[in-house]
């Protein structure tokens, strides 16, 4: 895409970037790398690897100007940050718990919050234990037990935002299991 020659397809090229800049602040990385919130690794890496490939900022040395081409790299830059992220269970864990909360960026003080420990924002121990079965059920792929797990925690706290996204992830995990 280097030496794009026509002043049309320039504009588009900018009118695109400065779309993708404008709406970053809002965007989850999941928006980002435009999979859903519950894909596989495999999903993500997959999307990372065809918007890397769309968005890198060299394919557009020669066409674009200092400032489209720094928003550019801001784009590229949180795409990295955003499957840095997705890619990497334990920091994607602590960013889906900071999705509740309305934080769509992940950092390091979302890591120390964890060290609380897995459904440390639970009161109830009994939703703590199920919380922890569930989410094992998760990475170990076990849709159905995450499912019941989960669906116990809620029992005893049922106004929890964090156990309904944790259960509707199970859920999304055991639909796609074809149970």
């Amino acid at each position: 895409m280097t030496g794009i020659a026509d002043d049309r397809s320039r504009a588009a090229v900018r009118q695109w970037i400065d779309q993708l800049h404008d709406e970053l602040d809002r965007s989850t990385y999941y928006h980002l790398l435009q999979v859903p919130a519950d894909a596989y690794e495999a999903q993500i890496r997959d999307a990372y690897y065809t918007l890397v490939a769309r968005l890198h900022p060299d394919l557009y040395l020669e066409t674009l100007e200092g400032d489209t081409r720094t928003k550019l790299v801001t784009v590229y830059s949180r795409l990295v940050e955003a499957y840095r992220v997705c890619s990497d269970g334990k920091k994607r864990e602590q960013y889906d718990r900071g999705l509740t909360f309305g934080r769509l960026r992940w950092s390091p003080e979302s890591e120390k919050v964890q060290t609380i420990g897995p459904g440390g924002e639970l009161s109830n121990a009994n939703a703590k234990k199920f919380f922890k079965l569930g989410q094992e059920a998760l990475r170990a792929g076990n849709g159905k037990a995450a499912v019941m797990n989960l669906k116990f925690a809620l029992q005893q706290e049922p106004d929890s935002a964090l156990l309904k996204l944790e259960l509707a992830r199970a859920e999304a995990l055991l639909k796609s299991q074809g149970g």
